[in-house]
């Protein structure tokens, strides 16, 4: 499992290298991505933090709170800390994981990625259609489901397969 900052530098160092820019929404959506692909294939968390539900989508906190300031343009530089070293992802196997996610979702915009994440069913659309029934909005902090992710990117990587 990786610190979801050093997700967060893995895609902004390769949208720097690639010439792909990354927003913070673009950065939030890759690494939600990779997160359920993770989970969906290996049957294991990318990330060592919670996926929120907020109102427009699935947040990782740490990521939002450090790069929000950078507002919708591109961030040009990784998250690094004065008093330790920069988190990176090491594992070869993550690694080749990011890889295959930045090759699948790069070319896309930071709204395209949004737009796939409130598609009818992902998990952040069937939690907000839960509480929108009620007449209520997703409370503040409330994680989105990891079950529920994984079972949604099952079923996405099983429609694949078919095709």
């Amino acid at each position: 499992m990786e610190k979801a900052l050093a997700v967060a530098n893995f895609f902004i160092e390769k949208g720097v290298k690639d010439k792909k820019p990354v927003s913070p929404m673009k950065l939030q959506k890759l690494i939600y991505f990779s997160h359920g692909w993770c989970l969906a294939l290996y049957d294991t968390p990318l990330i060592d933090e919670a996926i929120q539900a907020w109102p427009y989508g699935p947040v990782i906190p740490s990521v939002y709170h450090e790069f929000k300031h950078y507002g919708n343009k591109e961030i040009k530089s990784p998250y690094t800390n004065i008093l330790e070293d920069a988190p990176k992802v090491t594992n070869p196997d993550t690694i080749a994981l990011l890889d295959s996610m930045w090759n699948l979702y790069s070319d896309l915009t930071a709204t395209q990625l949004s737009n796939l994440t409130h598609e009818v069913d992902t998990p952040w659309d069937q939690l907000y259609r839960d509480y929108h029934a009620k007449g209520l909005s997703i409370p503040k902090g409330m994680s989105l489901d990891e079950e529920k992710i994984k079972t949604y990117f099952k079923t996405e990587y099983g429609k694949l397969e078919q095709a």
